[in-house]
């Protein structure tokens, strides 16, 4: 099997610790979030820490070291499940080491084996997942904003009352942009925000429940999925380990592609509700510079 053998072996040391914990089948992101931890907590005179490179991406911390080691391990049947649901090792085989341990991975297995104990008792979620998030966007837009969204639009699709007013969405979207302009360093992304609030502030000024509200409402609902997207290629640019420096300019190529997708999708969005005619409402976009530090380093990440 190809890839990286100590990489591997932290996976493997990942699982076991988790079902020592009493978790059988920890998901992709748990384990994730553990070794990313670990990963911040060993020196970097340590040669694994550079070799589990992390940056934060749609679902917090993303390691390609470490998804690709878990997906050779599920192609030869040693891991089953490694997508974003529950993962298990083939019975026997978590026990079994798959590279030798030397000081350096003596000292990164004493990590995981540390963090693991933490994590094994968190309730496996998004919430959990972007604790100490470098941006405050991560949950003021993705668990503020866009739950509160999704369920307003899943209520008025049904014909059911929504259990959010409208007044609370806009506010949530609010905060969301407060965040994302305390952050700082997100410019483009602020004023694409800034656009998208005010055409929503007119949109749910009115009664969608009506027919003719149902496709900008959709459109609404899918900006809302593009702002994010755009973001989280912005976040992994932005805030990322040194190791990951060589993939800077594929992931500056797909932020472009996917602000572009958004400044597109966004004037089919407000030319749709341009069209109802709608009383007119705009807040103010705000910006102002940023800088990400790894936990547990001195080291600025991005944006370089």
């Amino acid at each position: 099997m190809a890839g990286d053998e100590a990489v591997r072996e932290l996976v493997r040391i990942t699982f076991d610790q988790f079902a020592k914990a009493g978790v059988s089948a920890p998901s992709a992101r748990q384990v994730l979030r553990a070794l990313y931890l670990a990963g911040g907590d060993l020196p970097g005179a340590n040669p694994l820490r550079a070799r589990l490179a992390f940056y934060w991406h749609l679902d917090g911390p993303a390691s390609d070291a470490v998804s690709g080691e878990m997906r050779l391990m599920a192609g030869s049947g040693l891991l089953s499940g490694a997508g974003p649901g529950p993962c298990s090792f083939a019975e026997g085989a978590v026990h079994r080491r798959v590279a030798p341990h030397d000081e350096h991975m003596q000292e990164a297995a004493s990590r995981v084996i540390a963090r693991v104990a933490e994590a094994a008792n968190v309730t496996d979620t998004l919430a959990g997942a972007y604790e100490g998030a470098p941006f405050g966007f991560y949950g003021a837009y993705r668990l503020g904003f866009v739950e509160r969204f999704e369920a307003f639009c899943d209520r008025v699709a049904a014909g059911s009352k929504p259990a959010h007013a409208p007044g609370e969405i806009l506010e949530s979207l609010r905060a969301a942009a407060d965040a994302l302009r305390a952050d700082g360093g997100f410019p483009e992304l602020e004023e694409e925000l800034a656009g998208y609030s005010g055409v929503l502030h007119d949109l749910l000024g009115a009664d969608v429940r009506k027919a003719r509200f149902r496709g900008p409402l959709e459109a609404a609902r899918s900006l809302c999925g593009r702002v994010w997207e755009a973001f989280a290629h912005a976040a992994r640019v932005r805030a990322h380990d040194p190791a990951c420096a060589p993939q800077l300019p594929e992931w500056r190529a797909e932020l472009d592609a996917s602000m572009a997708a958004l400044r597109s999708e966004a004037a089919g969005f407000s030319g749709a509700v341009s069209a109802l005619k709608l009383p007119r409402r705009r807040p103010a976009p705000a910006a102002g510079p940023g800088i990400w530090r790894r936990p547990g380093t001195e080291q600025e990440c991005g944006p370089e």
